[in-house]
């Protein structure tokens, strides 16, 4: 990893002066959410809005390139796709910005060409004299001094002792939830995403030496630099400050596992009970999320919901309905009406949703709750998973009525 990555070059990434969002749009969830945090945080004077179409954006005026802003930036929040971010560094470079959040998805975690790409985006970063939080991230808030750069909703507003690190952008929204529920206040929550260049490991080490941090939680899939986490960890001991990590992740052990749990499944079925198989469903990354479910109405009977899901179904409460039955058409115009339908458009790198395949799917969902009849009292995909023309249930619930 880069030498240059020290406690003093992260300060002036996590306690920047000026933000640029590049790529702000007024159809981007991402987008939406960042500025609403600046806002409230009340940093929005110093934030600048980057658009290539240079309309009005969020209410504001914008700039078609960070050469344009005319004042010194130290970060630039880059929401743009894969394929223009390269310029976008240049851009962002030639402004005199030298840190960056990229949000963009389909590196690493996408396989061998998407490892081929982060390598050129750190080498060409590198080339450029930047350092990058990220790639496939949701960005940092520093809370002590009151400065959000991120699109995860629900941020405290009151600092507290404990730092949040994060390789899961949507994990950390959960976690952030259960610190406020805990009572527990954060002094910085920091997404990390890929660790293209900042690794969980330089992060730590600076938290180290924040006054304002006492501990530090850590969600981790891997360690992806041993010996600068292992350098950092010793200093938080010498320091006093305690961390806790939670490692998720799978090994060799994904067969045996699922044998064990077939075995369990089978020993807690009723006596006399007819089992002819199980299902043993694939896990799923990427890909936006929709909420389709079916209610029945008193009046109207059955009613199709249809909501942008994942960590948006709470946040947005952002739904659309209509009586059964409803054909593909309808389903399209069900969700034009979304206010988050650009996440089906195909954002952070992510393939653009088959509307075809998606407005029929949709429509037969509601078919099937017609077909279960009466005794239906409601059913509900969640998440109903879209990646280009790849539609996929993850997660379906249909409960009876007690007559049923």
């Amino acid at each position: 990893m880069p030498d240059h990555i020290t406690g003093e070059r992260l300060t002036r990434l996590f306690r920047p002066r000026s933000v640029a969002l590049v790529g702000a749009s007024d159809k981007s969830a991402f987008s939406q959410i960042a500025y609403h945090n600046l806002v409230q945080f009340g940093f929005a004077e110093h934030t600048y809005l980057v658009s290539r179409r240079g309309t009005p954006t969020h209410g504001q005026p914008t700039v078609i390139s960070c050469a344009q802003i005319g004042e010194p930036v130290d970060v630039a929040y880059l929401m743009v796709p894969q394929a223009g971010l390269l310029e976008a560094l240049d851009d962002a470079a030639a402004a005199g910005i030298r840190n960056a959040c990229v949000l963009s998805a389909g590196y690493a975690e996408a396989g061998e060409a998407g490892r081929a790409a982060q390598a050129e985006l750190a080498r060409h970063a590198a080339g450029l004299g930047m350092v990058l939080l990220g790639p496939n991230h949701l960005g940092f808030a520093n809370l002590t001094d009151g400065v959000p750069v991120c699109s995860v909703p629900g941020l405290p507003r009151v600092p507290g002792p404990v730092a949040l690190l994060s390789q899961s952008g949507a994990s950390s929204s959960a976690m952030t939830d259960f610190a406020a529920m805990a009572n527990v206040g954060l002094s910085y929550l920091v997404t990390l995403g890929n660790e293209a260049m900042i690794t969980a490991g330089h992060v730590l080490d600076y938290l180290v030496d924040d006054p304002g941090t006492r501990a530090v939680a850590i969600f981790m899939e891997t360690v992806r630099d041993p010996e600068t986490f292992r350098r950092a960890a010793r200093r938080a001991a010498e320091a006093g400050k305690a961390i806790v990590v939670l490692k998720a992740g799978s090994s060799a052990a994904d067969e045996d596992a699922v044998r064990a749990a077939y075995q369990a499944v089978i020993a807690a079925a009723p006596d006399g009970a007819r089992i002819e198989g199980v299902l043993v469903s694939p896990m799923r990354r990427g890909g936006a999320e929709l909420l389709v479910g079916v209610v029945p109405d008193p009046q109207w009977g059955p009613v199709l919901a249809v909501a942008i899901g994942g960590l948006f179904v709470e946040v947005l409460r952002d739904s659309a309905l209509a009586p059964l039955p409803v054909t593909p058409g309808q389903a399209g115009r069900l969700l034009d009406r979304l206010r988050g339908r650009a996440v089906l458009d195909g954002v952070r790198g992510a393939a653009p949703a088959d509307r075809d395949a998606l407005t029929a799917v949709i429509a037969r969902i509601g078919d099937l709750a017609l077909a279960l009849g009466d005794s239906l009292e409601s059913l509900e995909v969640d998440p109903l998973l879209i990646d280009g023309d790849r539609i996929e249930a993850l997660d379906a619930v249909v409960t009876w009525r007690e007559n049923g």
